[in-house]
């Protein structure tokens, strides 16, 4: 059968791209959020992985219209609506869910969607909240449909510094920020290097460091956190590093007892480019 791409006007449903992933009759093949049923091309290498509509953790999200013009969405309204029926007990049990703090998920604007039965992060482009990340209690992460793509950004609560980290993901963005970082995060390790390069030029960043997950070797030899963010690292223009955790990420790192000066000490090894 024909798998029809995502688009712009039609996104993945499970990750909000607007390439890559497809769509069947019976599941989504999602090329950024991995699940346990991996998909194969006819040459066995890796090729994303299967997520089933009738799976009992599908998302509250229509099925029958994934072809269909993706509804208007006013992110910015539906994120303040949310937050505002949000009690700050949901906050402190996510934060130590996580292993971060409620200052980094509340600047985060991390808030509860009880029509989803899912954590909600809003999404920023050059011109503000341009979607909705959601992700339920068992881990299944998706965006609201109308969602367009963009990253993770922390409120004016969080002062900027002239050094920007740039992690994988809203729980490694509000790692980075209770360690003490300023920090933007990337939706995946393969999108949102054109918002980020763009705001790092209109807000006058000076450095970044590209964090990538220490993933492991793929099947077909690919790596494809670290591949991602050495496309991000040549997009930027700017003096950065990778920095890859000796663990899993970067929230694991925090929970085994990093700091930001353990970090930065091993960053100030590294040397730093523009490209």
């Amino acid at each position: 059968m024909i798998w029809p791409h995502a688009t712009k006007s039609n996104p993945c449903m499970i990750c909000g791209g607007t390439d890559w992933c497809s769509f069947g009759d019976h599941a989504v093949i999602c090329r950024r959020i991995e699940s346990e049923k991996p998909h194969e091309d006819r040459s066995g290498n890796l090729d994303g992985w299967y997520h089933f509509y009738e799976e009992k953790q599908k998302p509250n999200i229509p099925t029958r219209k994934i072809f269909s013009k993706s509804p208007l969405l006013n992110a910015s309204s539906l994120i303040d609506s949310w937050r505002r029926n949000t009690a700050y007990g949901i906050l402190r049990y996510q934060a130590a869910e996580f292993g971060v703090s409620f200052q980094s998920l509340k600047a985060l604007g991390m808030c509860w969607s009880q029509k989803d039965r899912a954590l909600a992060f809003p999404m920023h482009d050059q011109n503000g909240i341009c979607g909705i990340r959601l992700r339920n209690r068992e881990g299944m992460k998706w965006a609201v449909p109308g969602s367009k793509g963009g990253i993770f950004m922390p409120d004016d609560s969080i002062e900027q510094q002239e050094m920007v980290l740039l992690p994988e993901g809203p729980t490694d963005t509000a790692a980075a920020i209770t360690m003490g970082f300023y920090s933007w995060g990337r939706p995946n390790c393969n999108s949102g290097g054109e918002i980020i390069r763009d705001l790092i030029r209109s807000r006058g960043i000076r450095k970044a460091v590209v964090v990538s997950d220490h993933d492991e070797i793929k099947r077909n030899g690919s790596r494809p956190g670290l591949e991602g963010a050495l496309r991000l690292k040549a997009m930027l223009g700017i003096p950065s590093v990778i920095f890859i955790p000796p663990l899993k990420d970067l929230r694991e790192y925090l929970k085994a007892g990093a700091t930001k000066q353990m970090i930065e000490s091993q960053l100030n090894q590294k040397v730093w480019s523009k490209k």
